[in-house]
């Protein structure tokens, strides 16, 4: 068992200590309008690593060994082990969620390729430009395609999007969750026989 923390407990950390993180390379890098080194390959990595860690959707899918959870300690139970088990199974399907939204609003997809094809563009594009007599600099070419695209984004529907497929998610994933009774590796390994 952990013992508790005293509350004027402090914690030091070494002056040579690296707290930073990798954040500081995005942040400089999206500043300077450069997609961030390996961010592509990171993607790709991510989506391999969880194409592995997919569990077999019949076993995933397995409407027949669903249960109704006795009691609240057996439902909690039920959705921390199944949530770290099918995690990769939820996230494609809320990549399928997404996708599904994503297809479902066109404006949507206008919306966020004027936001890709213009912040492209500014970033190829280098540095000020004169636009009807005024000169922007890039910030402030960045800021006016941020104003043009954020009522395109509402118009759109944006933001009922998002909390839809957050909701949707949440639903499917802690319904099929609760439902499905933990089966251990072993049982797995059979089922697949």
């Amino acid at each position: 068992m952990s013992e508790a923390v005293p509350a004027d407990a402090t914690i030091t950390i070494p002056e040579d200590a690296e707290l930073s993180g990798d954040i500081d390379s995005v942040v400089d890098a999206v500043t300077k309008g450069e997609i961030p080194d390996g961010l592509v390959e990171k993607v790709k990595a991510t989506l391999a690593e969880k194409r592995k860690e997919v569990r077999p959707w019949h076993q995933f899918a397995d409407v027949r060994k669903a249960s109704k959870p006795k009691n609240f300690a057996e439902m909690t139970s039920r959705i921390s082990q199944n949530v770290s088990k099918y995690s990769a199974n939820y996230f494609f399907i809320w990549l399928a969620l997404v996708a599904y939204c994503l297809l479902m609003s066109p404006l949507l997809i206008v919306a966020f390729g004027f936001l890709g094809l213009t912040v492209g563009l500014i970033v190829k594009g280098g540095g000020e430009r004169n636009i009807a007599g005024f000169t922007l600099s890039r910030d402030d070419q960045l800021k006016f395609c941020a104003g043009m695209t954020l009522p395109l984004l509402y118009i759109s529907g944006a933001t009922g999007t998002l909390f839809w497929v957050v909701g949707a998610s949440l639903l499917i994933v802690l319904t099929h969750a609760a439902t499905m009774p933990p089966i251990d590796d072993a049982e797995s390994i059979i089922d697949s026989i």
